[in-house]
């Protein structure tokens, strides 16, 4: 059973719509309506008996008392065989007859089309039908995944061996994450958090990513510390907080898993400064700031998004301009010293390449399952629509094409044979 919950927040819980990066005016309370080859091995060729009497040689008949020699007679070929008795006549077989019939019965589905791994497949969130819903984009045309009404929706992630959706809910400033079912029909979201497993009563939840192996989540926790609400990053499986944030300074700005490390948007509030990316390493519990090499100054972004194989980010960065630009970033391994004695490790650092993107608002990166693309929303042209570019820039296309506002573009696999 769905459990839904809703209690009186202090005024930080406004902040978190845009924190959250949701969009429109809420609406009504919300309501959902409801609907409800064998290959066959070459034959062997064998050896073919042959004959052992030249039929040029000449054939000497034996001689007997009472009649001379017979001279040589030159071979007669062999006697035909008599015909067969006279039986019923055999129709004669029409043109045609005899070959399979390879033509469909009726109602017989026409063979599918030749598969394309690199064919558009995504979900993504459009007022189109006059209020956010959900949408799935597959063989070049979208359908409704959701009838809701008076929400917010934002953060699409899918589950990376599954095509399972998860997105955060927003109704009357109460965040949860559900998840749907992409090949499924129009349904209602199920929980993903249960308010008493996932943090308590007070709990609502927001920003899920999985991780590579889809067996874990990371995800924003709000819950009460006093008598605030505040926002910490935690963990699914470990139920804790990897990024706490007891006073309530810290806004994240999106997450991201990369390999064995989660990465984090953290904005602090009132210090004038951008959000600047952090990793939490899993293995050793550790947090530490993202460092860009290319520059030496900690890495400034949001939005992160991990390529599947972790070895890259695409992130959100404001250019010269002010306008937010898809910036890739390559993340490499560099040791360093800490404590007196020396001893050294390695920490993960970022080498920003140049911007993916340029002109107008680029933003909400999201890599494809294969790591070929990355899709991202752009009001380029006079609305925000989804698009996608190659990882080095190049190949840039639209997708969508609709007078309504297309976003948070979450890429699956076209084909489960594309897996």
């Amino acid at each position: 059973m769905r459990k839904i919950y809703l209690a009186v927040f202090s005024l930080g819980v406004i902040g978190f719509a845009s924190a959250c990066g949701s969009r429109g005016d809420v609406q009504e309370i919300a309501y959902r309506g409801s609907s409800s080859d064998t290959e066959v091995a070459p034959r062997d060729a064998g050896t073919i008996p042959q004959g052992t009497a030249d039929s040029g040689d000449e054939v000497i008949m034996p001689s007997s008392p009472s009649a001379p020699a017979v001279p040589a007679a030159e071979e007669t070929p062999p006697a035909a065989e008599p015909a067969p008795p006279a039986g019923p006549e055999t129709p004669a077989i029409a043109e045609g007859e005899g070959v399979p019939d390879t033509t469909p019965e009726i109602g017989t589905p026409p063979l599918p089309p030749a598969v394309s791994c690199d064919e558009p497949a995504f979900a993504f969130v459009s007022n189109r039908s006059g209020v956010q819903n959900i949408f799935v984009h597959k063989a070049g045309s979208p359908r409704s995944l959701t009838d809701l009404r008076g929400v917010a929706l934002s953060d699409l992630t899918v589950h990376p061996t599954r095509n399972e959706l998860v997105f955060t809910e927003l109704a009357l400033f109460f965040p949860i994450t559900v998840s749907l079912d992409l090949e499924g029909p129009v349904a209602a979201p199920d929980v993903v958090f249960d308010a008493d497993a996932d943090g308590g009563a007070d709990s609502l939840t927001a920003s899920a990513v999985f991780s590579p192996d889809g067996g874990n989540m990371a995800y924003v926790n709000w819950h009460n510390v006093g008598r605030k609400l505040v926002p910490e990053v935690f963990l699914k499986n470990e139920n804790r907080a990897i990024v706490a944030n007891a006073d309530g300074r810290k806004e994240f700005r999106g997450i991201a898993w990369a390999g064995g490390k989660v990465i984090v948007s953290i904005d602090t509030k009132d210090d004038g400064a951008e959000a600047q990316l952090a990793i939490f390493d899993t293995a050793r519990g550790s947090l530490y700031g993202l460092v860009d090499m290319t520059t030496i100054t900690p890495a400034a972004g949001t939005s992160p998004a991990a390529s599947p194989d972790g070895k890259s980010i695409a992130f959100v960065k404001k250019d010269s301009f002010g306008a937010d630009q898809i910036y890739r970033c390559n993340l490499d391994q560099e040791p360093f010293g800490m404590g007196t004695l020396g001893s050294r490790g390695e920490i993960t650092v970022c080498r920003v390449v140049a911007p993916l993107t340029s002109g107008s608002v680029n933003n909400q990166p999201a890599w494809s399952r294969d790591g070929r693309w990355i899709y991202f929303v752009s009001s380029r042209d006079g609305n925000k629509e989804i698009y996608r570019v190659r990882p080095d820039g190049t190949g840039e296309e639209r997708l969508t094409n609709d007078p309504a506002e297309d976003t948070s573009p979450a890429p699956f696999a076209p084909y489960a044979s594309c897996e």
